[in-house]
């Protein structure tokens, strides 16, 4: 079998000089905020529920919110069991354990389970052409009927609408682990947002600014197989997340990239044991009015090992609008972006191949 080849990417190998990624590459510069270093650890000792006498230790190092760079920004100090990372990225990287989410659902657990293939005749009960709910789809590729060339990679959606529902239609294998992980990250979720909004005025989170942030949920259960020629294929292309919040558990593969500030290279965000990747998505950058930038990063296939990943992404439900936020634009700052109906956003990004960040030149304002 041979990879597919992605021709029309000019990160990819249409010469070994071009195509490689250096994980050493300088770090961007970044903006620092008091406190987020104690709001950090807050948001875990607050989210631990675990049965052991003590809470899981917490190493964060250097953390920082950077408004004009990317995300969540900063470096996870070492575990007695991991390594320190060679280089920040535009992410915050932060320790979870199976005593944070707990019990059945845990982080292990579900990346086991994903690690587990579904059976072909599995995959195809579950297809666009046969699933018997929109809500369940199975696919291979991001948009095939839009991409030149295809990705390298299996993966299994869920749209989250409630438990019922999700006993009802949510093929069993890792059903029950993914469902009692997304539910157990809620808490989580909640307090990473109350962090963020502090710097766009919003003191209170209410009914209707929970929903625009977190009003639908999706986790996706993504495998990709190892490729005989890794060097001349793409697993994931590059893209920004229309999520408010991407919340990644991933195994220790290794391959996802970030794309640097200056837009001229790349960070290899190295996997880290017990860690959990925080991205900022292209919601949350309209909501904040450009304050928040959402981060483009991709994925690398690997020739030797398989590589499990399960996103959880944080959005508006499909009915809200979503614009800047009035009290972002309460001082006078001019808008950046239209009101969109996020069901339009999220078609208009489904509908093409993954092209970088032009997703959301769909909500500038020219």
């Amino acid at each position: 079998m041979n990879c597919r080849v992605d021709r029309s990417d000019p990160d990819a190998a249409v010469a070994p000089r071009r195509y490689r990624l250096d994980p050493l590459l300088p770090t961007p510069g970044h903006h620092s905020m008091s406190g987020i270093r104690g709001d950090i650890l807050d948001v875990w000792e607050r989210s631990w529920s675990g049965k052991a006498k003590t809470a899981p230790r917490i190493r964060v190092a250097r953390g920082c919110l950077c408004p004009d760079g990317g995300a969540l920004w900063g470096r996870a100090l070492p575990n007695r069991d991991s390594t320190p990372p060679t280089s920040s990225a535009p992410l915050y990287r932060l320790n979870h354990s199976k005593s944070l989410v707990g019990g059945t659902g845990g982080p292990r657990e579900l990346v086991r389970c994903v690690g587990q293939r579904a059976r072909t005749e599995e995959k195809v009960k579950y297809s666009k052409e046969n699933s018997a709910t929109k809500h369940v789809r199975y696919g291979s590729s991001f948009s095939p009927d839009a991409e030149k060339v295809l990705e390298w990679k299996d993966y299994l959606s869920l749209f989250y609408v409630s438990d019922d529902e999700a006993i009802t239609t949510w093929p069993y294998a890792c059903r029950d682990e993914a469902l009692a992980y997304m539910k157990k990250s809620e808490a989580l979720i909640k307090r990473l947002l109350n962090i963020l909004m502090k710097r766009l005025n919003v003191s209170k989170i209410d009914e209707t600014k929970e929903a625009l942030l977190m009003g639908s949920r999706r986790i996706n259960l993504n495998y990709h197989p190892i490729c005989p020629n890794h060097d001349l294929a793409v697993a994931i292309g590059r893209h920004s997340d229309v999520s408010t919040l991407t919340i990644l558990l991933q195994d220790q593969t290794g391959g996802l990239f970030v794309r640097t500030e200056d837009q001229h290279g790349w960070i290899h965000v190295r996997p880290i044991p017990g860690a959990l990747v925080i991205n900022i998505g292209d919601a949350l950058q309209i909501m904040s009015n450009g304050r928040y930038k959402s981060i483009e990063h991709r994925v690398r296939a690997n020739g030797s090992k398989t590589r499990v990943s399960v996103p959880i992404f944080v959005n508006p439900r499909p009915s809200d609008v979503i614009g800047p936020f009035v009290e972002v634009l309460a001082n006078g700052e001019k808008a950046k972006y239209k009101d969109v109906l996020y069901s339009d956003y999220a078609k208009h990004f489904f509908r093409k191949a993954h092209d970088g960040k032009m997703t959301i030149e769909y909500a500038k304002i020219s």
